[in-house]
């Protein structure tokens, strides 16, 4: 089955209708010498006209008034912010990022190095309970309820890279170290060699002697 949809745009009365009209006639400008086979043309004009069509039907979802202003907001200054602001308007945060500044992490980083070590051969799994108290320092903690569980994982994975980052250069400074160690330690000349053997061969011919 197949659905033909067609809409009205009016440029003379609508600023976003004008800046609509002169995208698509570019758009259909570029296709055009594409040199494509007319098939191929059809495919390509259905599926772009598709997925905008579904793209605004996707905003529908998240909130029925946030393509109507989008719509109205088209224009040669079309940005990521404008986005965020609009759908904020109408009820939708985009921002996903609930994670922490740089100097909160630096204080997580202090009061996770600061606290107890773990017990010996700890069971499998992730307890969130010391990044929590952490992170409740900072005023920052999640409620898990919230749908937190997964940026608690995130923050978890990336101290433990940090931990193993540090063990990994304090075995390459320890290996360094012993190498330098033995570099230091005296070796014995050739000379004090030869020496050496000298006065044992002398002290086995006087023992052969019978004088001591």
């Amino acid at each position: 089955m197949r659905l033909s949809c067609s809409f009205t745009l009016s440029p003379d009365q609508h600023e976003a209708d004008a800046f609509a009209v002169q995208t698509l006639k570019a758009w259909q400008l570029a296709e055009q010498g594409r040199g494509d086979s007319a098939e191929v043309q059809r495919q390509r004009r259905n599926a772009f006209h598709r997925q905008i069509y579904l793209s605004g039907l996707f905003l529908h979802q998240l909130a029925p008034k946030l393509p109507a202003l989008l719509a109205e907001a088209l224009g040669e200054r079309v940005s990521a912010q404008t986005l965020t602001a609009l759908a904020e308007g109408a009820g939708v945060s985009l921002d996903s990022q609930s994670g922490l500044s740089e100097p909160q992490w630096q204080k997580l980083t202090a009061l996770m190095a600061t606290a107890p070590a773990p017990a010996p051969n700890p069971e499998p799994g992730f307890d969130p309970a010391p990044l929590l108290a952490a992170m409740e320092a900072l005023g920052q903690a999640p409620a898990l309820g919230d749908g937190n569980a997964e940026v608690l994982m995130a923050l978890a994975s990336e101290m433990e890279a940090l931990k193993e980052g540090q063990d990994t250069a304090l075995a390459q400074l320890s290996a360094l170290k012993r190498q330098l160690a033995e570099q230091d330690r005296p070796v014995t000349a050739p000379a004090e060699a030869g020496a050496l053997s000298s006065q044992l061969d002398k002290a086995r011919k006087v023992k052969e002697k019978g004088l001591w």
